[in-house]
């Protein structure tokens, strides 16, 4: 029976045989094919610019700041997403994250601001409103007010603000207000592991503090709420501690901090340094390292009513005026006092 190689005619046979053997040439130095290239790793993309908004603005994503509120009277919806400056915490290259400079009447809200130089900076104008925001790992501040007055900043985290140096931030502040704002109302914040929580520079009168938690951290060695201005009132069940100094009122008049904790800070829990006309009434100020409440020489004309401290390692309560000078002391309860003028 004829096969198929019978059937072929000897020129196509030979044809055919000289192609298998190109092929099986071609096969054996055919080289192998190459592994698949490892991925390179995912590269940090920073998020598209913010830009200025002048009109109500909800966020579809993150944003790299600054994000300027450049109109007065707009509401602008973070929508949960974040305003960033750089990939990394605590930068100290002078960004911001979010400007307001001389609007009015704006409302931010509802998100995040995190890795800049000042987190959101607010300066002239005022009645703004900002709230239920995170705000930290900046290089400086956290929420900046200068000359801005009528604002309220409310429901609002700040926190691990300052620069890193040795494994720990410090230089860092919660809320920093400075500079002739007056008037504004810092409700219900939860200030935490800055080395300053809040401060009220001079020139910072007549604003308020309330219900807010001002937390410390290790190595910390400022101040929980510092007052400079004039005519402020921390109220409202406001809770300090793990500082240096609890709550400091230096060098200013007619302040007012009642109904307040200040407490396990590594020196004093409240202290009046140069201040007059101060009055503390129905606070607690126990279990600090040294002393709970402090009045130092030529802070004069305070009240000290009301209030409660126990467990503080030199004395509760402590007057370093001769004879208490012009402060009054009464009806404290209090475990041990440096002078008897202390009731």
């Amino acid at each position: 029976m004829p096969t198929l190689l019978s059937r072929v005619p000897l020129r196509g046979l030979a044809r055919w045989a000289l192609t298998l053997s190109l092929v099986a040439v071609a096969c054996r130095d055919l080289p192998e094919a190459p592994s698949p290239a490892r991925p390179e790793a995912d590269l940090v993309v920073a998020p598209p610019p913010c830009g200025t908004v002048t009109s109500n603005t909800n966020l579809s994503g993150d944003c790299t700041g600054p994000l300027v509120v450049g109109a007065s009277g707009i509401t602008v919806n973070l929508g949960g997403h974040a305003v960033t400056c750089r990939p990394v915490p605590n930068p100290t290259d002078f960004s911001v994250g979010i400007e307001i400079f001389g609007q009015t009447n704006d409302h931010v809200a509802n998100g995040e601001v995190k890795n800049c130089y000042f987190g959101i900076d607010i300066s002239g104008g005022g009645g703004h409103e900002l709230s239920n925001l995170n705000v930290h790992n900046h290089g400086r501040v956290g929420i900046f007010l200068v000359a801005s007055s009528n604002n309220d900043i409310r429901n609002t985290i700040s926190s691990f603000n300052g620069i890193v140096v040795d494994g720990f931030i410090v230089s860092g502040f919660g809320v920093l207000v400075a500079g002739s704002s007056t008037f504004n109302k810092l409700n219900h914040l939860q200030i935490e592991q800055n080395d300053e929580g809040i401060e009220l520079a001079v020139g910072a009168d007549n604003n308020v503090v309330t219900a807010s938690s001002v937390l410390g951290k290790p190595r910390a060695n400022g101040v929980g709420i510092g007052i400079f201005g004039s005519n402020n009132t921390i109220d409202l069940s406001t809770e300090v501690s793990q500082y240096s100094f609890g709550i400091e009122v230096f060098a200013s008049t007619g302040n007012t901090i009642r109904a307040t904790g200040s407490f396990q800070n590594s020196s004093v829990g409240i202290l009046l340094d140069g201040a007059t006309n101060t009055t503390i009434q129905s606070s607690d100020a126990s279990n600090n390292t040294f002393n709970g409440i402090q009045v130092n020489t030529g802070a004069t004309s305070n009240l000290i009513m009301s209030n409660t401290a126990f467990g503080n390692g030199s004395f509760d309560l402590d007057d370093d005026n001769a004879a208490c000078d012009a402060n009054t002391w009464k009806s404290n309860q209090f475990g041990a006092a440096n002078q008897p003028c202390i009731h």
